[in-house]
């Protein structure tokens, strides 16, 4: 086989572009080299740099939740590197405790580490084996009562075992659905919400009670209740049936008639 040689010139050519071709990549990975190295540097400077480690925990939005049991649950404590802490840990372990519903950190370079949650509102009581278990809409128990709140209503006829962070039972849920649903207007008129064998009846803090049967048709049921109280004459009342919303029936104590 026969080969025409290069001409040497394009030879050398070839070569020097070779060459710089080498130098080109040398320089891009001694330049790689340099910034990662500078970056651990940096990263372990800051990590070790007194200038940023936790100074305070700072807790915002606590009203009825001791700002100490927050920071307790974070489990930050101060001088630790900013860059080293698990907030999301600690949200997590912040949002167990019993009045917290929602809470979001935020890691500042100045040092803090501040929480800031929202907690839950009081909806109701329910008897507890000891005194009175303050619940949420959700049913989580917030707080372990001697007696009932004047804000909230009472939920009779049902016990729970239950400690603050924990949740009340299905078996409850029908007369917390009423207690949640129950319209303003109602509600300051409601003493208790009664439960008993799947029956739902409210105590009317006037005197008389209000039978709502189950839990269907609440709204139909609540707005036939109103009308009566607001409409009918409502001396000796005995009860105010609204099972059958359409058709509610008042009656009166016998001792009246």
């Amino acid at each position: 086989m026969t080969t025409v040689p290069m001409d040497p010139r394009l030879q050398a050519r070839r070569v020097e572009l070779l060459r710089r071709q080498g130098r080109r990549r040398l320089r891009v990975v001694v330049v790689l080299a340099i910034a990662t190295a500078l970056a651990v540097a940096l990263w372990w400077v800051l990590l070790k740099s007194p200038l940023l480690t936790v100074d305070a925990v700072v807790v915002a939005g606590a009203e009825r939740t001791d700002p100490a049991a927050v920071v307790t649950a974070a489990g930050i404590r101060e001088g630790k590197p900013l860059l080293k802490v698990d907030t999301q840990a600690a949200e997590q372990a912040v949002a167990a405790l019993p009045w917290v519903d929602t809470v979001v950190s935020h890691r500042g370079l100045g040092g803090d580490v501040t929480f800031t949650i929202v907690e839950r509102e009081p909806i109701a009581a329910v008897p507890g084996a000891e005194g009175w278990l303050l619940v949420d809409a959700d049913g989580r128990v917030l707080d372990q009562l001697d007696a009932v709140p004047p804000d909230v209503v009472a939920l009779e006829g049902i016990r729970w075992q239950a400690s603050p962070g924990g949740w009340i039972g299905e078996r409850a849920l029908p007369a917390l659905e009423v207690a949640v649903l129950l319209p303003e207007g109602l509600r300051s008129r409601v003493g208790a919400i009664h439960q008993r064998d799947g029956e739902l009846q409210l105590t009317l803090t006037e005197g008389g009670r209000v039978v709502l049967g189950d839990a269907g048709e609440l709204d139909q049921k609540f707005l036939a209740a109103l009308t009566m109280l607001v409409r009918a004459d409502l001396a000796c009342l005995d009860t105010i049936d609204v099972r059958a919303p359409a058709v509610p029936v008042l009656t009166r104590l016998a001792e009246c008639s």
